[in-house]
């Protein structure tokens, strides 16, 4: 059979061709055999090419091997289709490749250049050996615009198999409004390429609107070849520019990649790139890879990766999965989302990995970066990594050397979610694990001359690692041995804002560890491993500088929120108006080993603002040792909830000893998480051979120390602060340095003689700044009255500048501990050693056991005249006149005692049950006017508004009620005037607040009554009235020391009343006066209660309650239905005492008693009116102030209405 060809004698043809070629066999041919060739310039139609079969060839192995359907060579025209399908090579030893289209052209003038409408290639195989299958091969010198290109089912058995090739050519669509789209699917080969863009001689590039390329297969081994096959989705070899580019489904048993660019090229995705499902031995979505150039620029506006590796960890068979790789090149983009990487429990998997050997730079520049569900061995959200192996020439390249940073990663937000590891796991890795890192080399700028400037550089300094971001978030980070949120190694990190929570592992976790000279600097963060619900103090302060290492174990620190060893720096909240939150524990030191087993090198965290202006929050404990430093700044708003132990004394008076804290871990694999194969194993704890330095500055802000603390330096700003002892029993602080104003919170036990410990909180301060003074609010032990505090030692400080005085705490006070509050005198005695019992207050002889010292430390320090040896008394006069160590100690209690704010709200409360009760009705509020009524029945209700407010200057209130009433009754006309006998129900709901306290109350009323009312038709009126009726009460109030009590009781009550009055008027006057008296009388029964303070015992009420008044007013209508009238009253109390009994710590043992005096007078003035609505309605309402007897703005209103038939 003979090859059709078209050749350059139809060149002058003016009409379009169809070519159309099917059903051919072409077996014994030459290399280079195509079944058609163009190589002229024309104009084609279609061409079409169908059942086209190639046997084995001649096998000759020449420098092309490359036969196929159609060629187009040195061609200068266009073709409105090409359309291919059903091509095989049938032979199994064939050597020859077979492409269904091959466009070629040559350097000069017989470069091709073809304008194409659309290609489509379905179904091309080969059976042979060494045969490759391409699609569509597009070489050297050819320029091809398309319109729109489509490639399926394209398969080699044994070798390579390509969709799309092209190499040195470019491809670009026809115009814009062309479709401009290449799909290309179902590629299955042992090296399986959906579409291979390869450099070549001359310039190169493909662009377009979309590129689809979906389902690419690497079969597995090869019956020729010793190794998996490999599947590629999108080579990138040449400047790739698309507007979408989708891959998926691309898989072999080798390598996968989805999309691979090559150093020398550009890749320009302007809106979406999408790539996944990619599985293989390695797996890698996006793959950047460098070859010398940083100027080649990868730009993705949007970038979607899922499912690298598999679709689940379960289903993983990858041994190393990414995400995304760069590899010291630059990557820029606005989002990019990479969701599930996975690889097997004993490979690497990773979301994105930026990476150099050092001798190449790269920059990542994205906008957003959200990383969520990886699985693997080893696994990372992001590995920021310059790897071990690389060592420049400084001879040759020493300015290169020296300029940093390496590599560089942008980002306004960073979100990682969901990191897993069955070895280690870490949210953010950024590590420089060059084996050359600490070396530095020295140059002159003139080799020749030895006189030129010397310059010495550093490999690889801190700066050669630069990761920055606005917003980072870190969360669910879980790995069987290890666990980091942030793990940053020679390196620096910055954020705005930086959130981890939920990082754990069963060996060592951390929120963020800092090693090797790192530094991590971030504004405001949020740090909380746990994955608790309850954001409340997070540490292990019972386990407190253990000695003995067989008694080690008592609790193993697994997890530290903050970690900063080997010269490393952590600041957070340091630039100001920032927020810190911190929940775990706070780790500064060496942290790893030397080779002689010896710990070495310190590290520093800072948080907050020197200006306090930050607000940190931190619960957890936290240790500086073997020359680790912490630094917290705790403005207002701020808190610390934790144990503090920067070992300060072993700079002194402890010097060798060796304290063990399992929160200090050496990491024994120095190359730990670098996805080596070495396994990473955990090592003992470190032994605490050295001092450290925590520095606690107080503007402010709260310390609530847990245990017992040891800490260097505290000192009050001019915000004051406090520091709260108060949350474990028998707790301690010791302080080498303590200057400033502020106040200690501090739990003080009763002072019993012949006891051998004394319970009771205590402060040791070795020295004290000058002008410096304490206020201690006092807190009472369970069981302890105020009575018993008289001659308990509560401080014990050495030397203080200026000299010792009881002023040094010039205010010790128990406040809100109970009904009252006290000040305590304080007296001073020199401190003793051996002295039984200041023994009693040290703890152990030990420290074991307790939250105390010790004996023996404590006379070390203090006893024997330790003072005037102190570091801080340099003044050598000063230290002659010093005193010595001096023993702080409650001498008695102050007379004169307070009501505390929990008792103000007991007697306000009271008063509230007071007024609440023996609210004083009348007969025209009740019912408004009646005598101008001749119906026999009326049904009523009516709404009343109560202000009440006191102002007796102790347990005052202010509350607002509002009672609801609803009533029936009965006219009978007898001789003379008319009876009217009825019932009613009420309901009163009120609120109260407490003056000059933080606290409310409310108060409810459920009554009924029943009453007789004589109308006579002179004017004159009997009313009596009883009730019966239950009240509610409950309170809630808020201490300053941030805790509250709160109480509810109820009480009966019973009422009589009896009011009398006469309507002075004349004929045809339309004005009236009426003078009126009343008796009540009203009984509140007792009842005692607790408010989690107080026993309080409230005696029954008697009220007496007499008023003398007037009304004046003025008929508005004939029938003298309308009215409106003033009104003023005198009140007096006859009786009315309440006497409270009040029991608790602050009390006398027994108890005491409280009277509140209701007698007084006091008066009321108001308008009303009456006014029917209709025949069978009335409305009616009244206003009264009253005033007098320590009422304070004091006001009803009263609203009612009535039926009557």
């Amino acid at each position: 059979m003979i090859a059709f060809a078209v050749a350059a004698a139809c060149s002058s043809q003016a009409t379009a061709i169809d070519l159309t070629v099917k059903d051919e066999t072409y077996d014994l041919f030459t290399p280079g055999f195509y079944a058609s060739t163009l190589d002229s310039k024309e104009t084609y139609d279609s061409i079409s090419f169908h059942n086209i079969e190639f046997g084995l060839g001649n096998n000759e192995l020449p420098s092309s091997m490359s036969s196929g359907v159609l060629k187009i060579g040195h061609f200068d025209g266009s073709i409105s289709s090409i359309t291919l399908s059903d091509i095989k090579q049938t032979s199994d030893i064939a050597v020859v490749g077979i492409d269904g289209i091959h466009i070629a052209g040559e350097n000069g003038s017989l470069q091709s250049n073809v304008q194409i409408g659309s290609i489509n290639v379905n179904g091309l195989s080969t059976q042979g050996a060494l045969s490759e299958a391409d699609g569509v091969n597009i070489g050297s010198y050819s320029s091809v615009t398309y319109n729109k290109i489509t490639i399926s089912n394209v398969t080699s058995k044994y070798w390579g198999a390509q969709g799309l090739l092209m190499r040195g050519s470019t491809l670009n669509a026809l115009d814009s409004t062309s479709d401009g789209t290449i799909k290309i699917q179902n590629i299955t080969g042992f090296a399986a390429y959906g579409a291979n863009f390869e450099n070549g001689p001359n310039s190169s590039q493909v662009s377009g609107k979309n590129l689809i390329i979906d389902t690419v297969t690497a079969k597995g081994e090869s019956p020729y070849w010793p190794f998996k096959g490999s599947a590629h989705g999108l080579n990138v070899g040449i400047d790739t520019i698309f507007d979408n580019i989708s891959i998926a489904n691309i898989t072999s048993e080798g390598s996968s990649y989805g999309v691979d660019v090559d150093s020398s090229s550009d890749l320009t995705v302007s809106e979406e790139l999408i790539i996944k499902n990619v599985q293989g031995s390695t797996s890698e979505g996006l793959r950047i890879w460098y070859d010398g150039d940083l100027e080649q620029i990868v730009k993705t506006t949007s970038a979607k990766i899922l499912n690298i590796g598999g679709t689940s960890a379960d289903a993983s068979a990858s041994n190393l999965s990414f995400g995304v790789e760069v590899n010291g090149n630059i990557w820029e983009g606005t989002s990019a989302q990479i969701t599930g990487i996975y690889a097997t429990d004993s490979g690497e998997a990773a979301g994105l990995q930026f990476y150099t050997n050092g001798q190449n730079r790269g920059r990542i520049v994205q906008k957003s970066i959200e990383i969520a569900s990886v699985s693997g061995g080893d696994s990372y959200g992001i590995r920021n990594a310059i790897s071990e192996s690389y060592t420049p020439d400084i001879e040759t390249d020493p300015e290169n050397l020296a300029s940093n940073p390496v590599l560089t990663f942008n980002s306004e937000t960073i979100d990682i979610n969901g990191i897993t590891g069955a070895k280690s796991a870490f949210g953010i890795y950024n590590a420089n694990i060059n084996k050359n890192k600490d070396k530095t080399y020295s140059w002159r700028d003139d080799y020749d001359d030895p006189e030129s400037p010397l310059k010495t550089v550093s490999y690889f300094n801190t700066d050669s690692l630069q990761m920055d971001a606005k917003e980072t978030y870190i969360h669910n980070v879980q790995g069987k041995e290890l666990a980091f949120g942030l793990y940053s190694a020679r390196s620096s990190f910055n954020s705005d804002y930086l959130e981890i929570s939920n990082v754990s592992a069963d060996s060592f976790s951390a929120g963020i560890s800092a090693e090797d000279k790192s530094d991590v600097s971030v504004k405001s963060a949020f740090i909380d491993t746990s994955n608790s619900s309850s954001k409340g103090y997070n540490g292990s302060y019972s386990e407190y500088r253990i000695e003995d290492e067989d008694d080690a174990s008592s609790v193993n620190v697994t997890s530290v929120a903050l970690r900063a060893v080997s010269g490393s720096s952590i600041s957070l909240g340091t630039d100001g108006n920032q927020t810190v939150g911190i929940y775990g524990t706070i780790v500064a030191g060496r942290g790893t080993v030397d080779t002689q087993g010896s710990s070495v090198g310190e590290s520093k965290i800072t948080l907050g603002s020197t200006d306090g202006s930050t607000i940190v929050k931190v619960y957890g404990d936290v240790y500086a040792g073997n020359g680790g430093t912490v630094n917290l700044t705790l403005g207002k708003g701020s808190i610390l909830e934790g144990q503090v132990d920067d070992y300060h004394e072993l700079d002194s008076t402890q010097a060798g000893t060796v304290f063990r804290n399992s929160a200090f871990v050496n990491l024994e694999d120095k190359n730990a998480g670098t996805g080596k194969d070495e396994e990473i194993s955990v090592g003992d704890r470190i032994p605490v051979t050295a001092a450290g330095t925590a520095t606690i500055k107080l503007d402010g802000g709260t310390w609530i120390a847990r245990g017992q603390s040891f800490v260097r330096n505290v000192a009050f700003g001019s915000q004051g602060g406090r520091i709260d002892l108060t949350r474990n029993e028998n707790s301690s602080v010791s302080i080498e340095n303590l200057s400033g104003q502020g106040q200690f919170d501090m739990t003080l036990g009763a002072y019993t003689e012949g006891t051998d410990e004394i319970k009771s909180d205590m402060l040791y301060v070795q020295n004290v700044g000058a002008g410096s003074s304490f206020t201690i609010a006092a807190h009472l032990a369970d069981g302890v009255n105020v009575e018993d505090l008289t001659g308990l030692r509560f401080a014990t400080v050495g030397s203080v500048e200026g000299g010792h005085s009881s002023n040094l705490f010039k205010v010790v006070q128990i406040t809100d501990q109970g009904f009252k509050n006290w000040n305590l005198d304080v007296v001073t005695e020199d401190y003793q050693s051996g002295d039984e019992d200041n023994a009693r207050f040290n703890g152990n002889s030990d420290g074991k056991g307790d939250y105390k010292p010790g004996e023996d430390a404590i006379d070390a320090i203090f006893g024997d005249d330790k003072s005037r040896d102190n570091v801080a008394v340099n003044d050598l006069e000063q230290r002659a006149d010093d005193e010595g160590s001096q023993n702080y100690i409650i001498g008695g209690v102050q007379k004169g005692s307070t009501i505390s704010d929990a008792g103000q709200a007991v007697i306000a409360t009271a008063r509230g049950l007071y007024y609440n009760a023996v609210e004083i009705d009348r007969f025209n509020q009740r019912y408004g006017d009646r005598r101008y009524d001749e119906n026999n029945n009326s049904l009523w209700m009516r709404v009343r508004h109560d202000r009440w407010g006191t102002a007796a200057g102790v347990g005052d209130f202010k509350s607002q009620n509002t009672t609801y009433q609803v009533g029936f009754d009965y006219t009978d006309f007898v001789d003379s005037g008319k009876m009217i006998y009825g019932a009613a129900i009420d309901f009163m709901d009120g609120n109260t607040d407490y003056e000059s306290i933080s606290g409310s109350g409310q108060t409810k009323r459920y009554a009924a009554s029943a009453y007789v009312t004589y109308l006579g038709d002179n004017g004159s009126y009997l009313d009596m009235i009883g009730k019966v009726g239950r009240l509610s009460n409950e309170y809630a109030v808020k201490l300053d020391s941030g805790a509250g009590v709160s109480a509810d009781y109820m009480n009966w009550m019973t009422a009589l009343s009896v009011e009398a009055g006469h309507q002075f008027t004349s004929e045809g006057s339309s004005w009236f006066a009426e003078p009126q008296i009343q008796a009540q009388y009203v009984f509140v029964s007792n009842n005692d209660y607790s408010n989690g303070q107080t026993q309080i015992d409230q005696d029954a009420i008697h009220s007496f309650i007499t008023r003398a008044g007037f009304r004046i007013g003025r008929w508005l209508d004939e029938n003298k239905g309308a009215n409106v009238y003033a009104k003023a009253d005198v009140l007096h109390e006859w009786a009315g005492e309440q006497d409270i009994h009040v029991k608790d710590k602050t009390t006398a043992v027994g108890g005491e008693t409280f009277e509140i005096n209701n007698h007084g007078t006091w008066f009321d003035v108001g308008l009303g009116f009456q006014a029917p609505i209709g025949e069978s309605f009335y409305a009616y309402g009244d206003a009264e102030y009253r005033f007098g007897n320590d009422l304070d703005q004091t006001w009803t209103f009263n609203f009612g209405g009535k039926f009557v038939f």
